[in-house]
């Protein structure tokens, strides 16, 4: 797997997602407290990608970059807001991602942290 970067996704003349905030709807939380299992919405821009079939919005582990988990439930609400349904996450910090299906499988990493809790 790489990690790609924002410069190489414009070089390469891709959107390059963007997330400008989220809510957890069980929480009431906008601070990037999310729980799994559940419901996000996510706020931002340029999420056309992540629905086109030929890239896919995941998650990426704090601890381990390598980790990548899929999100299988993402519904476009609006122009400019997702729901994604999130997997069962363990507590730690996730980092929204984008993931590529290339030959080198690709991911691009939201700069944006989602905590889970114990």
């Amino acid at each position: 797997m790489k990690i790609i970067k924002d410069e190489e996704l414009k070089a390469q003349g891709r959107e390059i997602p963007e997330i400008k905030g989220m809510y957890d709807p069980v929480t009431h939380k906008s601070d990037g407290t999310v729980t799994p299992q559940s419901p996000v919405v996510v706020f931002g821009c340029h999420f056309g990608v992540q629905l086109t079939g030929c890239a896919g919005f995941c998650l990426v582990s704090a601890l381990s970059h390598s980790r990548v988990i899929e999100m299988a439930r993402i519904y476009k609400h609006t122009d400019s807001q997702l729901i994604v349904g999130l997997p069962p996450l363990e507590p730690g910090e996730y980092f929204p991602a984008v993931r590529f299906p290339d030959e080198e499988d690709t991911v691009y990493v939201i700069p944006m942290s989602w905590v889970v809790y114990s």
